[in-house]
Order: C-alpha cells, then structure tokens, then sequence
C-alpha cells in the first residue's frame, strides 16, 4: 500500500520531529506501507525557546530548507 502524508505549517524545530515522524510510518502494523511526503511551509518560521517566553521571527535559509526536502526524501514542495 501506498500513502501520502502532508506536512504543512511553518518549519518550527523540524529537525527534531523528522526522524520520530519517518520512524512512526515504518514501524509496527504500517511497515509495509510505502510513503510519499510532500510539504508546504514559508520562508519564515516563528519560533520561541521554551512556552512562556515570546516568539522570534527567524528567515529559513535556502540551506535548510535543502535540508528538509532531503531529510523527507520529498516527491513535492511549495
């Protein structure tokens, strides 16, 4: 079987999930199921250090955003 999963939203702590993310869609009762990810995100990211303090605004640089496409192998981006 065959499976699309959509990630959407801003890029906040990315890099943490990816792995738990490719992890739960190949492990236990879906670990025959082939994924395809595909992603929509900005060029921006508002993220915080910890809940009670206030967002930042950062720009996502063309590297991480390279780096994201890659970590989720991804057929489609926008």
């Amino acid at each position: 079987m065959r499976i699309a999963v959509c990630l959407s939203g801003q890029l906040r702590q990315w890099q943490q999930g990816v792995d738990n993310q490719k992890w739960f869609w190949t492990t236990g009762n879906w670990s025959d199921i082939q994924v395809d990810y595909f992603a929509h995100t900005w060029d921006y990211s508002w993220d915080r250090p910890g809940v009670s303090q206030e967002y930042n605004k950062r720009v996502i640089s063309q590297e991480e955003l390279d780096l994201f496409k890659t970590s989720y192998e991804l057929k489609k981006f926008e």
